[in-house]
């Protein structure tokens, strides 16, 4: 697994997106052990046999995939055209929230900032 700046670094590039990207899903997935053995680099032409990974930032549901056990959605809420998701990951904790362009985006970018707050570093 990855450190928490990485993790930082991606739901960033998640909050900044417009939509979906599979170049982002790859990255995501290497991060976090998700990806298939030997996955370096999204390749062009696409090869459907490379991209045996979730589809993070285009799924609400493989999005939520990333949530942790325990975990609870605190706060979906639509403003101004952009989506806000909010995770408590325990009773004592602040709410991790972030925002982006898609609800698949914006679960995914708040999932990586607790997994990244929860490395501690």
């Amino acid at each position: 697994m990855t450190n928490k700046s990485a993790l930082e670094e991606l739901a960033s590039r998640c909050e900044a997106a417009t939509g979906p990207d599979r170049e982002l899903d790859a990255a995501i997935a290497r991060a976090l052990g998700r990806a298939p053995v030997g996955l370096t680099e999204i390749t062009f032409p696409r090869d459907p046999a490379t991209e045996r990974f979730a589809k993070y930032t285009a799924s609400f549901d493989a999005a939520m995939s990333l949530m942790g056990k325990g975990w609870r959605k605190r706060a979906i809420e639509m403003d101004n055209g952009d989506c806000y998701f909010g995770i408590e990951v325990d009773d004592d904790s602040e709410e991790i929230g972030a925002r982006a362009k898609t609800w698949a985006l914006t679960a995914t970018a708040a999932a990586l900032r607790a997994l990244a707050k929860e490395k501690g570093e």
